[in-house]
């Protein structure tokens, strides 16, 4: 070893050691007179106190610029108790450095990383290689190391077996574009990268390993934001002879032990229940304002109303409230027209407010709205309360109001859709606003942690647009028990008319209004599985090509089986409490899915694509 120590693990017991050290110069600082530097390794960060040793040879000292990679020797000694470091762990000593190597000497960096420096993005993931040097993402990649270890560990202790899947595979129907590799033995075809392990893992089933999982990257050529990449890390697992209940106690366990804690409760809500109070199938359940469907019982009173009159003129309109009380958030003037302003994005959709003190109303719509529609508003309200106290949904935040509900003093928030099925995301819409907006009163507290058990979802999804059935989650899924009769008396050509309506046995594991995970009971029976594939829309031809290999091995004593998966990468971001998922991958890419540090993606060179059968659609 180069070394005798690690930086930060001196302490003041190893006082008059000598010590030899290697590591990158932080900050190198001259007090005039007394000369230090900051040395780092992995480990952490110790002091140098080159005063002696930069009187003896300057010239050395004068090359150790910032982020130079050296070696030095010399003695521990205690710091003097003024100038102790409580924010370090080695901060009780420094090393009186006798000798110095420089092994790398370090000219001009593009940029410096440091807490208080602004540096641009770009910038930062065009030299990762630097910015991965910072202490925060150091911090972040030994977590996600840490967590990935306590996830082996726990599944060793369940009897699940570790297999590694192919990423050279097949495409799969799983939501998103699949990224393509052309085959330079087989002309005319490609490989895809897997977006999930999903047919492999039922097909380990069959084979009979019972427990399976693996820590494993996936693909999926889809837009990106501020939680998505084209490459993320996935937890998934698969298992035999269970059922969602087990596969609900295994996923709390494994975000108990993520989380490393035991009150950690997977709430169970149903999808129906959260799509009519929050709009959303991953909720953030750190506040409530939940929405209540007023359309039954106020659209008489408010057809009169100018503001109302083109949307409930529809018959397909619908209409929203929700209430926000005083206790929990406060709006000026200005906070309200702006929210009205963020909400207002079509002529389709309108969101109006008006405020409540002591049963006087005031503000926005207020003319229009009567005591008794009032009232019934007010009732609706708390019935909806009674049901998340009801569901256990209304423990943990302040805004999580009981059937005390106070309608003294606060604002109400009334939406209208021409269509309904628009609802969902201008409740949603709101939400996220009241939740986001800095100007009020905080309802997200940090190192709060809000989950859910998302369950009963709808089997299938109609699309508008292309007039056809989709799978909610994906074509594997196992219909609810109760509805197998009605899945088996569909058909394609009727698909619309009551598909919806059948559920499935999927879920998704939801934290602070992020999908963390989700899996289901699987498809186990061959005619089921070729049924749903129809009622999709292949046809038979289509069905043997894609899935043939599936059919068939599920004629040859499949089991009943089920899993899920976790996406690493976000459940890193929230447990580190980053807004950003490229602060918890090592070599992220940008939105645009390029990456500035390496150039990815590039031309091919004219030889690659004669080796592969291909021909640019347009000239380079």
């Amino acid at each position: 070893m180069l070394r005798s120590h690690t930086n930060g693990t001196l302490r003041s017991q190893d006082d008059n050691q000598q010590v030899s050290l290697c590591g990158w110069i932080h900050r190198l600082r001259d007090l005039g007179g007394l000369i230090l530097a900051d040395l780092r390794d992995h480990s952490g960060l110790v002091q140098l106190n080159l005063t002696d040793f930069g009187s003896k040879d300057p010239k050395r000292l004068k090359q150790m610029r910032r982020e130079s990679v050296v070696r030095v020797s010399g003695r521990v000694s205690k710091r003097p108790t003024e100038s102790i470091n409580p924010q370090l762990p080695s901060g009780e000593v420094e090393i009186a450095v006798t000798a110095v190597e420089i092994f790398n000497e370090v000219q001009d960096l593009p940029f410096i990383f440091d807490a208080q420096v602004q540096t641009k993005e770009a910038l930062k993931l065009k030299y990762r290689y630097l910015d991965l040097r910072s202490p925060q993402l150091q911090t972040n990649l030994r977590k996600r190391a840490k967590v990935c270890s306590e996830m082996r560990k726990l599944f060793e202790a369940e009897g699940f077996c570790e297999v590694n899947t192919p990423i050279l595979y097949k495409p799969t129907p799983e939501g998103a574009r699949d990224f393509l590799v052309p085959s330079r033995h087989y002309p005319g075809t490609a490989y895809a990268l897997p977006q999930s392990p999903q047919i492999l893992k039922q097909l380990l089933m069959i084979a009979g390993m019972e427990r399976y999982y693996q820590i494993t990257n996936c693909f999926r050529d889809e837009d990106l934001r501020s939680d998505r990449q084209p490459e993320f890390g996935q937890l998934d697992l698969e298992a035999s002879f269970i059922t969602q209940a087990w596969l609900h106690d295994l996923a709390q366990k494994i975000c108990r032990n993520i989380w490393n804690s035991s009150s950690i409760s997977l709430k169970p809500l149903c999808y129906s229940d959260a799509m009519n109070w929050f709009g959303s199938d991953k909720p953030d359940l750190r506040f409530a304002l939940p929405a209540i469907d007023i359309t039954t019982s106020c659209s008489k009173a408010l057809s009169a109303a100018p503001p109302f009159a083109d949307i409930l003129s529809t018959k397909t309109h619908k209409i929203s409230a929700t209430f926000a009380s005083d206790k929990i958030m406060n709006f000026s003037r200005k906070n309200l027209d702006d929210l009205i302003t963020h909400m207002q994005n079509n002529h389709e959709h309108k969101t109006f407010y008006f405020k409540v003190a002591q049963k006087t109303l005031s503000g926005g719509i207020a003319k229009w709205i009567t005591p008794e529609l009032l009232e019934n508003m007010e009732n609706l309200c708390l019935e909806v309360h009674k049901q998340l106290q009801q569901a256990d949904l209304a423990t943990s935040s302040p805004s999580m109001l009981n059937h005390k509900t106070d309608f003294s003093h606060g604002v109400w928030f009334v939406s209208a859709v021409t269509q309904h099925h628009h609802m969902p995301d201008t409740v949603s819409r709101l939400r996220s606003y009241l939740g986001d907006n800095e100007t009020k009163t905080q309802l997200k507290k940090p190192g709060e942690y809000a989950f859910l058990w998302l369950h009963s979802f709808p089997l299938f999804t109609w699309d508008d647009d292309t007039q056809q059935l989709s799978a909610t989650h994906h074509p594997f899924t196992l219909p609810a028990i109760e509805h197998q009769e009605l899945f088996f008396a569909l058909h394609n050509d009727n698909a619309n008319n009551n598909a919806t309506a059948i559920l499935s046995e999927a879920f998704d594991v939801v934290c602070n209004g992020y999908e963390i995970g989700g899996g289901s009971l699987r498809i186990y029976k061959a005619d089921m599985q070729q049924h749903m594939f129809s009622i999709l829309g292949l046809s038979p031809q289509q069905i043997q090509k894609q899935f043939g290999f599936l059919i068939e091995a599920l004629r040859y004593g499949a089991p009943p089986h089920g899993g899920m998966a976790f996406g690493l990468d976000r459940i890193m971001m929230l447990l580190l409490e980053t807004n950003n998922i490229r602060d918890v991958i090592a070599f992220p890419k940008t939105t645009q899915g390029n990456c500035l540090m390496s150039g990815a993606p590039q031309k091919l060179q004219d030889e690659d694509l004669k080796d592969l059968h291909l021909k640019h659609s347009q000239p380079i």
